[in-house]
């Protein structure tokens, strides 16, 4: 019996297809290059930011300190392997951003190559112009962070399961068994996409052979070569998964918590429209409108290319349920890690667009959303909304000496800066907001007091604070709780971001 193939049986034409083998590549060549524009524009402008400047620190280490670290943080560790393999090429931020950004252009085409003989053209083609302007995608692409390659690996798993599903040979279930447990091994809510996709092996193999029995057992031997492969990792996710930092309690309602994380996903995935839109909140539930109607009538356009209404249906109701279980569990939740479905929902808004029968509502619905996407973008890309450290970093990179002790108020700062200058002599005040990790990982570097640095000619305070400026950035606080009153603390400069402030203190003995 032949197998049913995942390519939509009845081709829709599109206005925009190809007319030749040389102008359809066109609108791909254009959109990956505007995809790689975008990811590489002010790159190096991006200050580091806590999160980043703990997983260098990190991956600094040797490997046996490393995995101990891991074992203390929240993630798998293959992303930190990859950080760790690109340190020793160079420790340059910028060195480690680029990492990403081949990454996450190595995602948009592997989306590509997965689904160019399955979908309809034109609504690929949208798909991804949406997916190269789309601030989430270019964010996590400039990111030092596990997503882009968390992005990258669910996209190959997803390449992998298509081709699987299609062709029960070898190669495709060992890309598909490679990719999987890679995704899984950087990311735990990869898992939960994976489990997607082996239902929809399941569903294939059991249309194919008209037995749901058999199909769900072809699954079922797959998702347990997986599971031995994880084994190794599989007892730190188990004491992941009931501390505290993995999973905890909220004080909100089920039902409040669960629409301020479904309000924040949606945003942040799509783009985070409320900033710019005119409109306040009526703007936001306009767009919100209509991004509902355009989803559900690409998923009606879609019942007609059977396979790829399985695969779709499969991989997003699978990770629904398992949010919806996940948020009623009283769980914490990340919005940022569901990055892994991102390419299929722009595609389910890219086929709805393209499903409508009014070339004028296309054409308006595709500058909305593309609108919706690339102003939140360029104001990202605009300015550096991440952190104070570059800047901060630049100035004493020219004005403190390496023998000068720099002191943080802060580990939003220490951290940050640590990345930036390595060399310089930095310590990190001992707060009770301090987490065990962070304080490991600083070391010998935490004090209470600088008694430890007697003898010093100047040194360099760094005081960084979220709010309206108080108490936090004045001298005499910092004199009286750390140096002492014979120190005598002049502000250099105060930087602001957004919440974010920092003060930067030249600090030297006062003179009697």
């Amino acid at each position: 019996m032949q197998k049913e193939s995942l390519l939509p049986q009845n081709e829709i034409s599109c206005p925009c297809a190809a007319k030749n083998k040389y102008s359809e590549h066109i609108p791909i060549i254009s959109i990956f290059t505007a995809a790689l524009v975008l990811r590489v524009l002010n790159i190096g402008r991006m200050s580091i930011w806590l999160d980043e400047g703990i997983g260098i620190s990190i991956a600094r280490r040797s490997l046996g300190e490393m995995f101990h670290f891991i074992a203390l943080d929240v993630h798998p560790p293959l992303s930190y392997i990859f950080l760790k393999a690109q340190l020793l090429i160079s420790q340059s931020p910028i060195f480690l951003r680029w990492g990403s950004v081949v990454l996450g252009i190595a995602a948009l085409i592997t989306f590509y190559l997965a689904m160019s003989r399955r979908a309809v053209p034109c609504a690929l083609w949208l798909c991804l112009l949406f997916l190269a302007i789309s601030p989430v995608a270019v964010h996590y692409s400039q990111e030092i962070r596990m997503y882009a390659l968390l992005f990258l690996l669910v996209n190959l798993t997803l390449w992998a399961a298509v081709r699987f599903a299609e062709r029960s040979d070898a190669t495709g279930f060992f890309i598909f068994l490679t990719s999987a447990t890679a995704a899984i091994y950087t990311h735990y809510i990869a898992g939960i996409y994976v489990l997607g996709l082996l239902v929809f092996i399941g569903w294939e193999r059991a249309t194919e052979l008209k037995n749901w029995k058999m199909g769900m057992m072809d699954a079922a031997r797959t998702a347990l070569c997986i599971f031995i492969l994880y084994l190794p990792w599989f007892g730190t996710f188990c004491e992941h998964l009931i501390s505290g930092s993995f999973s905890g309690k909220h004080a909100q309602s089920h039902w409040e918590h669960f629409s301020r994380m479904a309000f924040e996903y949606f945003t942040q995935t799509i783009g985070g429209v409320m900033p710019w839109v005119p409109f306040g909140l009526w703007g936001w539930l306009i767009f919100a409108c209509i991004f509902t109607l355009v989803f559900i009538r690409g998923i009606m356009a879609m019942r007609s290319e059977k396979g790829l209404f399985r695969l779709m249906v499969s991989v997003l109701m699978t990770g629904f349920i398992l949010l919806v279980l996940h948020l009623a569990a009283r769980g914490r939740f990340y919005p940022r890690a569901f990055i892994i479905y991102l390419s299929l929902i722009f595609y389910i808004i890219a086929r709805g667009i393209v499903a409508l029968s009014s070339n004028l509502m296309q054409i308006l619905l595709l500058i909305y959303f593309a609108l919706c996407l690339l102003v939140p973008t360029i104001s990202y890309l605009s300015l550096d909304i991440r952190d104070v450290s570059l800047h901060a970093c630049r100035i004493l990179k020219d004005s403190a000496a390496q023998d000068e002790p720099i002191i943080h108020s802060s580990k939003f700062s220490y951290f940050p800066m640590k990345a930036y200058l390595p060399r310089h002599h930095q310590y990190l005040a001992s707060t009770p907001n301090l987490l065990l990790q962070e304080r490991l990982l600083a070391g010998k570097d935490v004090i209470k007091r600088s008694d430890v640095l007697q003898g010093r000619k100047r040194l360099w305070l760094v005081v960084e604070y979220w709010g309206a400026p108080g108490k936090w950035d004045e001298s005499d606080m910092w004199t009286n709780r750390w140096l002492g009153p014979d120190w005598k603390c002049v502000p250099l400069i105060q930087l602001r971001i957004g919440p974010k402030a920092c003060v930067l203190f030249k600090c030297s003995p006062a003179i009697p």
